[in-house]
């Protein structure tokens, strides 16, 4: 073999041998928790380098009532630009919580359908919920149906168990809560 290439075999060797133990030594094992892959933080986060980004939010649930079902999503008519300061390379995600009760009672404390989805775009779908599985809406009962709204920052990966409220580094960037009495 001549001199060049054994030379150059010999760097492309090296290269990927200390290439291969620097990534080794900056990426962490991913973990498991109750059998779910608990992918590593992003590393390259930073909260404190920030950027505006332009979204629109929902102003106003729909909500469609039909014998022994209730479905609810956003009236997408009813928008409104806002600007939200993110974290340099941060994982942004909205996250809904539904709540439902009949007019005059308290507020329940735990939540009965809610998302959770990467981005800002606030697609969440729809839930919808029926006399048979969660027993509302009751004839003749007018219900209170609320959806607690919260986009945020996070270091963690997108999709990812670890999201908001799970990750210990994230924060708030917006709120709203969209309440609407159903007769």
């Amino acid at each position: 073999m001549n001199s060049k290439l054994l030379l150059y075999l010999a760097l492309v060797l090296s290269g990927i041998l200390l290439g291969s133990s620097a990534v080794a030594q900056d990426t962490p094992e991913p973990t498991n928790w109750h059998g779910f892959l608990m992918l590593p933080s992003i590393t390259n986060v930073n909260f404190l380098i920030t950027h505006r980004v332009s979204v629109r939010v929902p102003t106003k649930l729909k909500i469609e009532r039909m014998a022994g079902m209730l479905s609810v999503t956003f009236d997408t008519n009813e928008f409104e630009s806002t600007n939200l300061v993110i974290g340099s390379n941060a994982v942004t995600v909205v996250l809904g919580k539904l709540f439902a009760w009949p007019v005059g009672e308290p507020r329940p404390t735990n939540w009965i359908g809610g998302w959770q989805d990467a981005g800002l775009d606030f697609n969440l779908g729809t839930v919808v919920l029926s006399t048979n599985l969660d027993s509302l809406p009751q004839p003749g009962t007018s219900y209170i149906v609320e959806m607690d709204l919260t986009a945020f920052e996070t270091d963690a990966p997108a999709g990812h168990l670890r999201m908001f409220p799970w990750s210990t580094n994230y924060n708030i960037i917006w709120e709203r809560v969209l309440k609407q009495i159903v007769e």
